[in-house]
């Protein structure tokens, strides 16, 4: 049950050292680390009001500190092989030097604007080293399964605050707030001496926890498929129960994909949509789902009250078109607004001359994802676990009212190793199609994420 959660099935021919996996994935967790807090801590009179509050502002630094830590393993191998620098990965580190200059030169606040482009610049440094490695498949497998395990507990944790806790409740705008009953010392928006997130948060964890149990649900004991399959119900229910309708559809989105991808399962899933579908109309489903997706008010097409944040964000970005404004611009010139949308995001911290790179390894790694499915693994080499597209979906659409992969934080944590999954991919099946002089054929299909007998790949 272990290794179903921690190593997708196309990995299991790559045995890795256990000194190199925990290594890191000792270095993961540090990124892990820097979850819900932030520099200002430190930075904040009378800092550390007590034990938990110095907890808080040291993990800050744990991010930062990784990435020193990955930065110097990259300088002990020497150069860096060309997997490592080239593709996705190579064009978001460009997008993130370019922000550390605009933070440096632009900002108003460069401190705050550097630490942050530091952070998500560390992600990129911690999966440059493992791709430094002879065979870095197994690793970046193994960061995935770190990923799944990591996000099924958080989704758990909030959701199990808000359904158990009585002094944990969903306020206006989905934000859980915490209003002690013995008048406890932390203020009411935060838990454990956190800010409390919002709903939508909570539902993109359990988002992802359900496409992880969904791309697992058909393989395994029947104890592993089931403990699967109680982790895909209670995600469901816990998207509808927190009303985040854009997680809600781009989970809808990731699933189908997923259902697609795995072909044993297309007769089912194709037979079964018309049959879904008139239940549903004739159980009222849908008049219901149209009052749960406007909540009673005229349709927003962009499922987000945000639309001003981003008018003030696009007359910002108009305002230094070229570097942007660093990092963590949003929170530092719109009075601590968050811009909720990825591209705009990038534009406003970036410019035009990072958000290029950017928009550059969003589209690269989408065309490798089809690149790979469209073509038939030769003997030795994995296939794509079947969660990367999925995932990748995911954020994808979400990116519309989320910074996805614009910004450190929990969707780059959780899609970064996806993108350097399909980047390593993709270019060993190239240099091994041009070393044999193989032409690419038929279709395959993404593989499940669990084990395969040693010597069973491409048979």
């Amino acid at each position: 049950m272990t290794q179903d959660l921690l190593v997708p099935r196309s990995a299991e021919s790559y045995p890795r050292p256990l000194r190199g996996t925990l290594l890191y994935g000792i270095l993961w967790l540090m990124l892990w680390g820097g979850y819900n807090t932030d520099f200002g801590r430190l930075l904040e009179p009378g800092f550390p009001r007590n034990a938990l509050d110095l907890l808080h502002g040291l993990r800050a630094l744990l991010p930062i500190l990784a990435g020193w830590l990955a930065g110097l393993m990259l300088l002990a191998k020497g150069t860096p092989p060309r997997r490592t620098l080239a593709g996705p990965l190579g064009l978001l580190a460009l997008y993130a030097l370019i922000g550390i200059i605009s933070s440096l030169l632009v900002s108003s606040q460069p401190l705050t604007a550097v630490y942050w482009a530091c952070q998500y610049a560390s992600v990129i440094l911690v999966l440059w080293a493992s791709l430094s490695e002879v065979d870095p498949l197994p690793c970046l497998s193994r960061l995935m399964g770190l990923n799944w395990i990591v996000v099924i507990l958080l989704a758990a944790a909030i959701l199990s605050a808000v359904w158990f806790d009585p002094e944990v409740k969903l306020g206006p705008g989905g934000l859980l707030v915490v209003q002690p009953s013995g008048g406890g010392a932390s203020p009411p928006d935060q838990l454990f001496g956190m800010a409390t997130t919002r709903s939508t948060g909570a539902a993109r964890y359990a988002a992802i926890a359900g496409l992880a149990a969904l791309a697992r649900l058909w393989q395994g004991t029947a104890r592993s498929r089931l403990i699967w399959a109680f982790v895909l119900l209670f995600s469901v229910y816990g998207i509808v129960f927190l009303q985040a309708r854009t997680a809600l559809l781009a989970f809808l989105a990731g699933a189908f994909l997923l259902l697609w991808l795995r072909r044993s399962l297309r007769p089912l899933f194709l037979a079964g949509v018309p049959v879904a579908g008139l239940l549903l109309a004739a159980t009222g489903s849908y008049q219901a789902f149209w009052l749960y997706l406007t909540r009673g008010a005229p349709l927003d097409p962009t499922l987000t009250g945000r639309t001003v944040t981003w008018q003030a964000g696009w007359a910002l970005f108009q305002e230094s078109p070229w570097l942007g404004w660093g990092f963590h611009a949003d929170r530092i010139f719109l009075t601590g607004q968050h811009m909720h949308n990825a591209l705009l995001h990038a534009l406003v911290q970036t410019g035009v001359l990072g958000t290029i790179p950017y928009v550059a390894a969003v589209v690269g790694a989408w065309i490798f994802v089809v690149r790979l499915y469209r073509t038939r693994p030769l003997r030795g080499l994995s296939p794509l676990p079947i969660e990367i597209p999925a995932v990748l979906a995911f954020f994808t659409i979400a990116s519309i009212t989320e910074s996805t992969f614009a910004l450190f934080g929990t969707p780059w944590l959780l899609s970064a190793p996806l993108i350097a999954y399909v980047q390593v991919l993709a270019w060993q099946t190239r240099r091994s199609r041009s070393a044999i002089g193989v032409a690419p054929r038929a279709r395959m299909c993404c593989v499940q994420p669990r084990l395969l007998a040693p010597g069973a790949q491409g048979r």
